[in-house]
């Protein structure tokens, strides 16, 4: 993606809490302005953070009022509700419950819902149902589906 940006002139800013990147924050507190940004691409970050609230009423917090966030995360269709980390676990043990050790949660079919918690208004989009010639966002794991949310802010906002 960063290619496609740089090749067509498009500004964009990265951030990473670990790697090289524009910024180096945290996504559970940014300490970014308040809708601050109109585009934000969240790939595969949510199931590593300890606080996915947080993190979520964060991502609202600096998306613009007219603002887009776009994200993707494992989640395993068979779950009902999204599987929480709750006691400190073993790297061994963190991979078979999440798929990778450094995993905190496995995301169920509430998803949707607890974006929408935050104040998001969610659409889904099936990769699956995307022409081939598009790559999925997938994860290593099996159970890993082909979903992007599209979440855009309530216009009367739902941030707490």
């Amino acid at each position: 993606m960063v290619r496609y940006l740089r090749r067509n002139g498009i500004p964009f800013v990265t951030a990473d809490l670990y790697h090289r990147a524009d910024l180096k924050l945290d996504i559970q507190d940014t300490g970014l302005e308040r809708e601050s940004y109109d585009l934000i691409f969240c790939n595969h970050v949510l199931e590593h953070v300890d606080d996915l609230r947080a993190a979520i009423r964060e991502l609202y917090r600096i998306t613009s009022l007219q603002g887009v966030l776009i994200c993707s995360f494992p989640i395993d269709l068979s779950l009902a509700e999204t599987r929480e980390k709750d006691r400190p676990l073993t790297r061994r043990e963190h991979i078979r419950m999440f798929g990778q050790y450094d995993h905190n949660r496995l995301f169920g079919r509430d998803s949707q819902a607890i974006l929408a918690e935050a104040g998001y208004d969610v659409e889904t989009i099936d990769t699956d149902l995307l022409p081939s010639r598009i790559m999925p966002v997938t994860g290593p794991a099996d159970y890993d589906s082909n979903l992007i949310f599209v979440c855009t802010r309530h216009s009367k906002g739902g941030e707490a």
